[in-house]
């Protein structure tokens, strides 16, 4: 009797001994309107660093035309950040220094979301703070979908604060009138 046996390849984009010095990196691409999440698959050096990575994640981006190139090339308007989702919740946001030996993208409660950082969110000074905004349904650990930065001023009125999220949201008076906040 005969026995058959399969071979199975890949086409790699990249030498074999430079596979050898990167790791993947599985994260989130997430729009700027909150409407496009796209899952991107990196292959940074093992050494590098989250500016490395969101250099590497730039250029995959325009690949697959989420973003376009005027928007890369300036360079003063156009920033990326890396984030941690913990229970769709931020968790932390990563300085450009930060070595990724340090990131453990495969952790089961764990992902890692790119975003474009918003001009107003740019420049944060004294008594201005970027706040995490997160979706709970009843309980206030029952959270979901996507949570995103909101820019807010010390003593700045919750009135106000509520018409940027719901700007943010792209949601009608109506449907924001059931939103509730704690």
């Amino acid at each position: 009797i005969l026995k058959v046996r399969k071979l199975y390849y890949s086409k790699l984009n990249m030498n074999i001994v430079e596979l050898d010095e990167r790791r993947p990196f599985k994260l989130t691409w997430l729009s700027s309107n909150l409407k496009t999440e796209r899952e991107l698959v990196l292959m940074p050096h093992k050494k590098a660093i989250v500016k490395d990575l969101l250099d590497e994640c730039r250029v995959e981006l325009l690949k697959e035309e989420l973003i376009f190139k005027d928007q890369c090339e300036d360079k003063l308007n156009f920033k990326l950040r890396l984030e941690e989702i913990v229970g769709s919740k931020i968790h932390r946001i990563f300085k450009d220094e930060t070595s990724i030996e340090t990131l453990d993208p495969q952790q089961a409660n764990k992902s890692y979301r790119v975003e474009a950082v918003l001009s107003e969110e740019a420049n944060i000074v004294e008594g201005e703070y970027l706040l995490p905004v997160a979706h709970f349904s009843k309980e206030i650990y029952a959270t979901f979908g996507s949570p995103f930065l909101l820019k807010i001023r010390l003593g700045e009125p919750f009135k106000d604060i509520k018409q940027r999220i719901q700007k943010r949201l792209d949601v009608q008076d109506k449907e924001f009138a059931t939103v509730g906040f704690i």
